[in-house]
């Protein structure tokens, strides 16, 4: 999907681009686009960050709701839980790749429980990250 969209808005610039400016009185000439200009423009055209919400299973936490864009994960906010600390972790790992995210972050327990919410974030990106690039 994600490619469709960029190939989308590149068409879109590629016409922009061919249209120009012109004056009115004088006709606008017919320009040509060389193919590696449309690669620079597919290749500038970054895809939406896509809002994320997945409910979670054995925390205390309800959901964790984050942007993904690419494989980098960017807004992270919990319902309900250890306030305090999973703003923190929200804020510490803002901005990392899903990777980076699943090295520090999965398989942490919390007491007793098999997970914690920062395994279950850890498995929240990287099923999203699945889900938007199929």
């Amino acid at each position: 999907m994600n490619k469709i969209i960029t190939k989308i808005l590149a068409a879109a610039i590629i016409a922009f681009m061919m249209l120009g400016c012109h004056n009115a009185e004088k006709p606008m000439e017919k320009e040509t686009v060389k193919r590696d200009s449309i690669s620079q423009i597919q290749d500038t055209v970054k895809t939406a960050p896509i809002r994320c919400v997945y409910k979670t299973h054995g925390t205390c936490s309800q959901s964790i709701t984050f942007d993904i864009q690419d494989d980098v994960i960017t807004n992270i906010v919990f319902e309900k839980g250890c306030n305090g600390n999973l703003k923190a972790i929200a804020h510490l790992v803002d901005g990392w790749t899903v990777a980076k995210i699943e090295s520090y972050l999965k398989g942490n327990t919390c007491g007793d429980k098999q997970t914690s919410c920062a395994d279950q974030l850890a498995i929240a990106v990287r099923q999203a990250y699945e889900e938007t690039h199929q």
